[in-house]
């Protein structure tokens, strides 16, 4: 049995369109085995209904940024680029509410609150932007 009928239904069809743009968007700097890796990633977690949304959570590095400098400058730049977009995210997706917010990213409300301070974050200008 060849490893496409091991891995894959034998009814799976191919991504439509936008899914094909999404894996096309990647620069793909590993060899086929990464690519075949990521579709059977896909398989596993979809089964057949595989959308836009889910090719961008499995491709490595691929989650959107809000801003322009995640893909450049030092470590360190990028590193707090990318702790200022999640507690963004986490504090919109929590309503604002510092306490929440700290217990889905496992922090204590103290520590979060030097985050923001650290990442530039006003807390109270957030609350008050839509």
């Amino acid at each position: 049995m060849s490893r496409r009928t091991q891995c894959a239904p034998r009814d799976t069809r191919f991504p439509r369109s936008q899914l094909l743009q999404e894996l096309a968007r990647y620069t793909w700097p590993g060899n086929v085995r990464e690519l075949r890796n990521i579709v059977e990633r896909l398989l596993l977690l979809t089964g057949d209904a595989i959308d836009a949304a889910t090719v961008r959570q499995v491709l490595p590095g691929r989650r959107p940024s809000t801003s322009g400098e995640a893909g450049s400058g030092t470590l360190a730049n990028r590193v707090a680029t990318f702790e200022r977009d999640v507690v963004l995210q986490e504090l919109a997706a929590h309503g604002h509410r510092v306490t929440e917010t700290a217990r889905a990213l496992g922090l204590e409300r103290s520590h979060l609150y030097k985050k923001c301070q650290q990442l530039g974050i006003d807390l109270k200008t957030e609350r008050t932007q839509p």
